[in-house]
């Protein structure tokens, strides 16, 4: 999972290292949030989320309106997202606005639709190569093999 984090004149701010996401089941029996505790299969692709590339009004929405909205301090939030450009953002660091260091560092790609950002997303240092994915599906093949 990509999160998109800022949207600035020549392209988005995104954060460097990718979320694995749990996506869909066949065995609906969940147990801590999506997780069912049964087989994994991995995928090699990526998911683009705009999780916070929005306006400030628009973000100030969604944390009011929000189950979590308690959890996160929004000024302290919002004022690092308005300092955070493609100049500074390398120089600074913990973004997530839950757990900051969740999201460490952040990441810059040209671009303004969602075509041009996955055309000019450097992939090899976000999608895990085939071996892998082959080495992840093996093991969770060898795991549940005899349960």
């Amino acid at each position: 999972l990509i999160n998109l984090y800022k949207r600035l004149d020549d392209g988005i701010l995104y954060v460097e290292k990718p979320s694995k996401i749990v996506l869909a089941t066949n065995f609906p029996n969940y147990k801590v949030g999506r997780q069912t505790r049964k087989r994994i299969i991995y995928y090699k692709g990526s998911v683009i989320h705009e999780c916070l590339s929005r306006t400030k009004e628009e973000l100030e929405m969604k944390f009011s309106n929000w189950g979590h909205d308690a959890d996160i301090n929004k000024e302290e939030f919002l004022s690092k997202w308005e300092k955070v450009n493609e100049s500074n953002y390398k120089s600074m660091r913990n973004f997530f606005y839950m757990e900051p260091e969740r999201w460490k560092k952040l990441a810059f790609v040209n671009g303004s639709t969602f075509t041009e950002i996955e055309k000019n997303l450097n992939k090899s240092h976000i999608v895990p190569s085939s071996f892998f994915i082959w080495k992840k599906n093996f093991g969770q093949w060898f795991k549940f093999l005899f349960k």
